[in-house]
């Protein structure tokens, strides 16, 4: 049975990124938490078997992002290469009532609770519209313990501070989540996990 948008009501979440450069190169290190609960909802059940299926789905989801960053122009200004490593410690649940039209209701649940390590390389471009105003652009993918997750992200700032090292930014972000978990049922689960949305951000440097 496919079931779309099982999980779609966020109750909280949080994010913070340490990052230093020196040179053409610098490290990172970015932490995200998210926590959703769905609301009961209903399918149709596919098939030769008519009936229905009641579900509420919850999530979870601690991402933890490490790695190199090469700039090129020196400056953390202009173009830079992302590179390390990604994981995903993931609490994924649904539980099912499955209402048949005989009459006969049948419950299951569906629980994922691991973390997943991916290979994760990606680009950046931060830019300057004026000494004050910035912006910049990031598009970044990984894959080996998921099938596949990539974020895509951009925002706009206003830099204030002596040397303009601090900043107010806004933006939008999206990440895509893809991978499959087999039960103890023996039954293969393929879920998509899709996390966006608009973010406000200070930005200190030092």
């Amino acid at each position: 049975v496919e079931m779309p948008d099982v999980i779609d009501a966020l109750e909280f979440a949080f994010a913070a990124r340490l990052e230093g450069q020196r040179g053409r190169n610098g490290l990172f290190a970015d932490v995200y938490f998210v926590d959703f609960k769905g609301d009961d909802k209903s399918y149709d059940l596919a098939g030769s078997i008519p009936g229905q299926v009641v579900v509420q789905g919850q999530l979870a989801a601690t991402i933890l992002e490490v790695g190199g960053i090469y700039n090129p122009s020196g400056t953390g200004k202009g173009l830079s290469v992302l590179y390390g490593a990604r994981m995903f410690d993931l609490d994924v649940g649904v539980d099912g009532a499955y209402d048949f039209d005989d009459g006969t209701t049948e419950g299951r649940s569906y629980d994922v609770n691991k973390a997943l390590w991916d290979a994760l390389i990606g680009v950046r471009y931060v830019g300057e519209f004026s000494d004050r105003w910035l912006y910049d652009f990031k598009v970044d993918a990984s894959a080996a313990g998921t099938d596949l997750a990539w974020t895509a992200l951009a925002g706009v700032g206003w830099a204030y501070g002596a040397e303009r090292q601090h900043a107010i930014v806004v933006g939008y972000r999206y990440m895509q989540i893809d991978f499959k978990e087999t039960t103890d049922r023996g039954i293969e689960v393929a879920s998509e996990v899709q996390l966006g949305g608009f973010y406000g951000a200070f930005k200190f440097g030092f």
